[in-house]
């Protein structure tokens, strides 16, 4: 079993296996629900495709505080993880994807797309307290 298909794996072992969308839902602290999207690549290499918090729930914290539990996880399993982040050319708020990311170790991969889509990667890290999950939140 490569690192990526172990991580899947313990994702699927702790939540099920994932939808017809392929999203895999996880419990917020406060009863919503965030899905993410995620697949193995080959190797120890991950995708993330998408995730996503229910409406009423949205700019809460919710889906960073998963994101930073499935970005643990995949340090646990060595895995890198990769994703495009929209630029959103035009936005008040242009960059603060990328810059988001940016901060939770992701690292531009090559340049934007033409339509506005930056390719980043973030290669396994040691434990640190920033990757520690958040046990106020349902664990992974």
């Amino acid at each position: 079993m490569t690192p990526a298909e172990g991580f899947m794996a313990e994702l699927q072992k702790r939540h099920g296996d994932p939808d017809p969308y392929g999203e895999i839902c996880i419990p917020a602290s406060d009863g919503g629900i965030c899905r993410i999207a995620v697949a193995p690549c080959g190797g120890n290499q991950l995708w993330l495709d998408r995730i996503s918090v229910d409406a009423p729930q949205q700019r809460q914290g919710h889906g960073t505080r998963i994101l930073r539990q499935i970005l643990a996880l995949a340090d646990q399993h060595g895995c890198q993880v990769a994703l495009e982040a929209f630029w959103r050319p035009g936005s008040a708020r242009c960059g603060w994807l990328i810059a988001f990311y940016e901060r939770l170790g992701f690292k531009p991969d090559g340049g934007l797309s033409e339509d506005g889509y930056q390719e980043m990667t973030r290669a396994p890290q040691a434990p640190s307290h920033s990757n520690t999950p958040d046990t106020s939140s349902p664990r992974l």
